[in-house]
């Protein structure tokens, strides 16, 4: 199941009554934009706790786990943080699955150098001009300046 906090009303109840949010959205369960709701976070530690299960609570975010504002729960032994970066070059036209891990040795900036198809001065400032986002890499219908204002405060 998948449930996302940016929905006001299913945020709300994460916030007021974390323990019947967690009756209706049962696990395994993803919630999105935790930081919304970091009240949910001790009711999660208590559930896992009781069933010893792993996968039950799936949590992400735009913000850092242990820096979210409020989050009193360390959940130790409990939970696995796993930063995500933009896609790659190679994600975005898809071939990541030939990719291999880089290492900026001299033969292997050869090798990419040689089996790269070049982008034109246009086409690579396209590419860092809209960014490596999913959300926006792969819609190109997203508008860029109102998807990046939304990062600055």
């Amino acid at each position: 199941m998948y449930v996302t906090l940016d929905d006001p009303m299913v945020r709300n109840l994460a916030k007021e009554d974390p323990g019947l949010f967690l009756q209706r959205f049962k696990s395994p369960v993803l919630i999105d934009e935790i930081q919304y709701a970091p009240e949910l976070l001790p009711f999660i530690k208590i559930e896992v706790d009781r069933k010893h299960k792993p996968g039950m609570f799936w949590l992400t975010g735009s913000q850092h786990f242990h820096l979210m504002k409020g989050v009193s729960e360390s959940l130790a032994g409990r939970v696995g943080v796993v930063n995500l970066l933009g896609f790659s070059r190679g994600e975005l036209i898809g071939k990541s699955e030939e990719a291999k891990p880089f290492l900026p040795t001299d033969k292997m900036i050869k090798n990419r150098l040689e089996g790269r198809e070049t982008l034109s001065l246009k086409a690579l400032y396209q590419c860092i001009w809209r960014g490596s986002f999913p959300a926006i890499a792969i819609h190109e219908a997203v508008d860029r300046d109102l998807f990046y204002s939304s990062y600055v405060l």
